[in-house]
């Protein structure tokens, strides 16, 4: 845990700017910032599972813009749908250049890798049979648009 902590964990928190280290002293300090302070509210708020569900799933840019695209969509939203979404810029339009193969491509990552995941979760579910994806009514899915958009707001600056 020690080598992972000061090798990758260490690093990405000291770049984005979260914490502060002295090279003489070999100390760490935190840096606060309002934006980790508001999500950290929200999260203070929800039970441990809640916020390991939560953190494990937004914790990769692909599952945040799936939940993104789930939540926006107010009800089930097709995977088809949602395979635009991924696959669109941050304006959501997908290039015309963009082939069936990269299609089936960014479908098949859904479909194998954060589908599962996030239905694994509770966060949503997923109906393969159907090729639908709706939220839960789970307590970490009705927390997410809150989560969401302030996660929204630290991408922006």
């Amino acid at each position: 845990m020690s080598i992972q902590l000061r090798h990758l964990l260490l690093p990405k928190l000291l770049d984005v700017g979260v914490l502060d280290h002295e090279d003489e002293t070999s100390q760490i300090q935190y840096r606060p910032d309002p934006r980790l302070t508001n999500l950290l509210v929200h999260a203070r708020e929800d039970s441990k599972s809640v916020q390991n569900r939560l953190f494990g799933a937004l914790g990769h840019p692909q599952r945040r813009t799936i939940l993104s695209g789930v939540v926006d969509a107010d009800d089930a939203c097709a995977l088809t749908s949602l395979t635009l979404v991924v696959m669109g810029d941050e304006e959501g339009r997908v290039p015309p250049e963009v082939s069936g193969r990269e299609f089936r491509r960014a479908q098949t990552v859904l479909v194998h890798k954060h589908l599962p995941r996030l239905d694994a979760s509770n966060l949503i579910t997923y109906r393969k049979e159907l090729g639908m994806v709706a939220l839960t009514t789970t307590p970490a899915a009705r927390r997410l648009p809150e989560y969401l958009t302030t996660l929204d707001t630290v991408e922006i600056e």
